[in-house]
């Protein structure tokens, strides 16, 4: 795209200055950075960053032109000023005076040697050089006049009109102290502008179920760190905040895992608007949480193999959409949403001549918990069952907010098991597997776990293509292997002429 270029792995637009204005301009070439990654912006993305870049390119011959400010609107000076904080990496608001204090000055590199503390003004003068240089140019020129301010403070105005340039700096000077509206002025703004603008959370709706978990690890973190306007001290109360979380999860015995997992996205969010807002803060670090060698994690809850069967004829017996469903989920281990999900019309292939099977492949929105979610799940127990009901099943649960809640309290009704929920039938099926020595390959691959190379390929398949294919047939043998007990049971139901089962024929071990 003309006037894009990229250096390295950035884009950037790039322009020549016209010759009759070079000796102003005292370069050659205008350049502005495009933010964009040359491997994975699209071409709207580059053409809309490029007009944004012609703009400001335009705007700087204009003031090459014509230096008078009285040539430009309010909004192309505020645009200048904008710029001149741009390319010093400043923000407005920056040393607002609620951000300064000994902390700001220690923690600085070479600022933290200076016998004394920085006033506002000079924190202001360093992050914008070029208001300096202005200061001693118009005093050279004795168009520099000081006065006491209400404060009895000595400020320095100068007595001629500004030019366009020296507007801008001027302004960028005064923006850097005053407070931005715009910034975020609490703990909580940071962590809710991180959510809009990093996680593209839409704060205005209810959140899902998986934007509610988040949400609530960071609800729990402020229970640990006060709401404050942020300030010089500001990392320091953080920084103890996630050290008494952490203190108070490790005396409640929860899993050391379970305390970085929460407290992950926490010091991510911080850290993103340490660099988003550029605040002179030190970067959040994530507490050491110690493993535990006599840490012994909760037992999960499964389904023995006697249980399972149990489980299997109360389910055919019950003969009830919601049963359909929980059968289902025991072949595979897949979660009350991944069934919500699935289009009746194209995922479900329960009429396959071989291999009766459902294609987990997302359902309505294509949409998966991760990349290795999406799988081809045979079935090989309660087919007529599944066949008869799972239709109902997915138009109820597609109806509810929580589908789990329903199918929780269907599996205790029908183990009579208060303990159980949805969640034990993906444990079940990875100790059924265990037991059974199924190769790893074929237990990622039906459960969707990460780690196989089996989805990789089968996914390349149409949902309707994969039943020709001979993975299908691997999958059906290994999974009525894992289930036999299940699958002897359906033998003996259909010798009574009450199965609801598929007949399999395979090897049984």
């Amino acid at each position: 795209m003309k006037y894009v270029k990229q250096v390295k792995a950035k884009l950037y637009f790039e322009r020549g200055i016209p010759l009759r204005l070079r000796s102003v301009a005292g370069k050659a070439n205008f350049s502005r950075p495009l933010k964009l990654d040359a491997a994975t912006a699209d071409e709207q993305q580059i053409l809309e960053a490029r007009i944004e870049a012609q703009r400001m390119y335009d705007l700087f011959l204009k003031t090459l032109e014509n230096t008078s400010a009285d040539a430009y609107s309010e909004n192309e000076i505020e645009a200048l000023a904008a710029d001149v904080l741009r390319r010093n990496k400043a923000t407005a608001g920056q040393y607002a005076k609620h951000m300064l204090g000994p902390k700001l000055q220690e923690n600085d590199p070479v600022l933290k040697s200076i016998p004394w503390e920085l006033t506002q003004e000079e924190w202001a003068a360093i992050a914008v050089p070029e208001h300096s240089e202005l200061i001693l140019k118009l005093a050279e020129e004795g168009n520099l006049k000081t006065s006491l301010n209400d404060d009895k403070e000595l400020v320095s105005s100068p007595t001629r009109k500004l030019t366009a340039q020296e507007e801008a700096v001027q302004r960028a000077w005064d923006a850097i102290q005053k407070v931005n509206n715009q910034a975020p002025q609490t703990v909580t703004s940071l962590w809710q502008a991180y959510l809009t603008q990093k996680r593209r959370f839409d704060l205005d709706n209810p959140p899902n179920r998986e934007q509610k978990r988040i949400i609530g690890r960071f609800e729990k973190f402020m229970k640990f760190c006060p709401d404050v306007v942020i300030n010089d001290t500001t990392p320091e109360l953080i920084q103890q905040g996630l050290d008494d979380i952490v203190a108070a999860e490790e005396q409640r015995q929860m899993a050391p895992e379970s305390i970085r997992r929460n407290l992950t996205e926490v010091v991510s969010a911080f850290n993103w608007a340490i660099k988003k807002y550029r605040l002179k803060w030190p970067k959040i670090e994530m507490p050491t949480i110690e493993d535990r060698p006599d840490y012994i994690p909760k037992a999960k809850d499964v389904l023995l193999t006697p249980e399972q069967v149990q489980f299997y004829n109360a389910a055919v017996d019950a003969d009830t959409p919601l049963a359909a469903a929980l059968l289902l989920m025991l072949h595979c281990g897949a979660m009350a949403t991944e069934v919500a999900r699935l289009r009746i019309d194209e995922d479900l292939h329960l009429d396959h001549h071989l291999y009766p099977y459902v294609a987990m492949q997302g359902g309505r929105r294509r949409q998966t918990k991760t990349l290795t979610r999406p799988r081809f799940v045979p079935i090989v127990f309660g087919l007529d069952l599944i066949r008869r009901r799972l239709p109902e099943a997915i138009e109820m649960l597609n109806e509810l907010a929580d589908p789990s809640a329903k199918l929780n309290s269907e599996l205790r009704k029908l183990t009579k098991n208060e303990k159980l929920s949805g969640h034990c039938l993906r444990h079940t099926f990875k100790m059924q597997a265990d037991n059974k020595l199924m190769s790893p390959e074929i237990t990622y691959a039906i459960a969707g776990w990460a780690g196989g190379w089996i989805n990789k390929v089968a996914n390349k398949y149409g949902s309707a293509g994969f039943g020709e294919n001979e993975q299908l047939q691997t999958l059906n043998k290994e999974l009525a292997r894992v289930f036999g007990a299940i699958v002897e049971e359906d033998k003996q139901r259909l010798a009574q002429g009450s199965s609801n089962v598929l007949p399999f024929s395979g090897d049984k071990s």
